[in-house]
């Protein structure tokens, strides 16, 4: 016993999950991306094993298992051990002179739309409208290519920046002269928008400059209408899916597509499948970005106040629809529309590469945000919140004394460190946001729980999906090469 006492000891100190819960046929290791399969009643004794304070009874009780169990254990310390990859990275800090992979514009600070669950009601929304000049937008463009040398992406957005293309105009020059000046590559350009407003500049100034544009549209007419509605009462969806087939048909790329998740979806019987059917099949969009809203627990739009099990229910089954839809992406056994979830490609990104991050999400950390006064912020969700301004582009430094504060705050809150992350068995897999985090809880360092919930049902099912591809070569290639594809990067939108 004394040799297998040594492995046991070992394998009972490691940080593992097993899957599913009422029959474990798979090991998941956190920290290291690993899948193990452990079928028959290998994942059962194991997950026994992992629990019991009896061990010495344990061993007595199934002392004709133990060479196979130990040989499995033995694979497993030996696989994660001191020679595996260390996981996760931890993003860069944003540093004087290094690039910067994103700038965020907020080129207003008003609406066309009275979204019921919109954050910004609370923040940008309580002051007096206001629009970014051209001229603040090209200073505050030279400003951060002198401060960072570079730029991955200029980003625009509100408010809703369709009101006030100008800027957009004005900035995107200004960018592209810089960067050939400084001998650097372009920024790419987007957008997220309402889409209430496309007329035929609009459209071509997106045309002319490339801008990757996301809509914003929360499922089919009967749930968008109730949620996203028009400054004069009435719904938006009609002229918003009118407005993104104008798009497609006049700008040569495709949209990307936000749904923000409330209790209305609940009570109007649209579920997490309904919404990736509509979007592919309405819009045309493969991958949309479906998340709940960020809302505190005691609005009636919570979205994990009505039936929570539910609604992990439907995100599970959105996660293993999304799975097989990739597959048959790569395969091509099927002419159908395949959409699939973008956090779940995200996860099979991660888990392929096996490159998890130890940060939260970009704010403060791949991106800055200036918003229409030029206010800089980590973020545009904290955008009139005081204790998350680091300056403004005219009066101060990029680097100045509030934004190292800022920044120090936000670079501390990594997922080893916060307590919540630190324990999930997802947190490597997760895409979080310390802005939805602040609206939700009043803390940027705090998870909601509802959300946390959706990740570890969504992670839990990418995960057994994955180990259950990986017993068939072809199949598990095919989408090896896939997942490989897609850009290890969180959605634009941040709902």
């Amino acid at each position: 016993m004394g040799t297998y006492s040594n492995y046991i000891d070992h394998f009972r100190q490691l940080d593992l999950a097993f899957f599913p819960l009422d029959n474990p046929e798979v090991i998941f290791c956190p920290d290291t991306l690993q899948i193990f399969s452990a079928r028959g009643r290998a994942g059962a004794l194991l997950q026994e094993l992992r629990c019991t304070p009896a061990v010495e009874a344990f061993l007595h009780q199934h002392a004709g298992d133990l060479p196979a169990i130990c040989g499995l254990i033995k694979r497993i310390i030996d696989s994660v051990g001191p020679e595996s990859p260390a996981l996760p990275h931890a993003f860069p800090e944003i540093a004087h002179g290094e690039h910067l992979p994103k700038l965020v514009l907020i080129v207003n600070n008003y609406c066309n739309l009275k979204c019921v669950y919109c954050y910004e009601h609370d923040t940008m929304f309580r002051w007096p409208a206001h629009s970014m000049t051209p001229e603040l937008a090209e200073f505050t463009v030279e400003k951060f290519y002198t401060t960072f040398g570079s730029l991955g992406k200029l980003m625009f957005i509100g408010g809703e920046p369709t009101l006030n293309t100008g800027v957009i105009e004005a900035a995107c020059a200004r960018a592209l002269t810089l960067a050939e000046t400084l001998n650097v590559a372009p920024p790419a350009f987007s957008m997220i928008s309402n889409g209430y407003k496309l007329d035929d500049s609009t459209l071509a100034l997106l045309d002319r400059y490339r801008i990757q544009t996301t809509f914003s549209i929360d499922g089919p007419k009967k749930v968008n209408d109730l949620v996203r509605i028009s400054g004069s009462g009435e719904g938006s969806y009609d002229r918003i899916a009118s407005n993104i087939r104008r798009f497609r048909a006049k700008v040569n790329a495709v949209p990307g597509v936000e749904c923000t998740i409330t209790k209305v979806h609940q009570d109007t019987g649209i579920t997490i499948g309904d919404l990736l059917g509509f979007v592919a099949e309405e819009i045309g969009v493969q991958a949309p970005h479906i998340a709940p809203a960020g809302v505190p627990a005691h609005s009636s739009l919570y979205p994990y106040g009505g039936d929570r099990q539910a609604l992990l229910r439907e995100y599970r089954e959105a996660a293993a629809i999304s799975v097989d839809n990739a597959l048959a992406r790569v395969t091509g056994s099927n002419d159908r529309a395949c959409p699939a979830l973008d956090s779940v490609m995200s996860m099979l990104s991660t888990l392929i590469k096996r490159k998890g991050t130890n940060g939260m999400c970009p704010a403060g950390t791949t991106q800055l945000s200036v918003d229409c006064h030029g206010d800089v912020y980590p973020c545009w969700m904290f955008a009139g919140v005081a204790e998350y301004r680091m300056g403004n582009v005219r009066a101060d430094d990029i680097f100045n004394e509030m934004a190292v504060s800022v920044l120090k705050k936000i670079a501390l809150n990594t997922k080893q460190a916060n307590a919540q992350c630190s324990k999930c068995f997802a947190r490597y897999l997760c895409n979080a946001c310390v802005g939805n985090n602040h609206n939700t809880t009043g803390r940027f360092d705090q998870m909601d729980e509802g959300f946390c919930d959706v990740v570890r049902a969504t992670a839990e099912t990418v995960i057994v999906k994955t180990a259950q591809l990986h017993d068939d070569p072809e199949r598990w290639e095919r989408l090896r090469g896939l997942a490989k594809s897609v850009r290890h990067s969180k959605a634009e939108a941040c709902l």
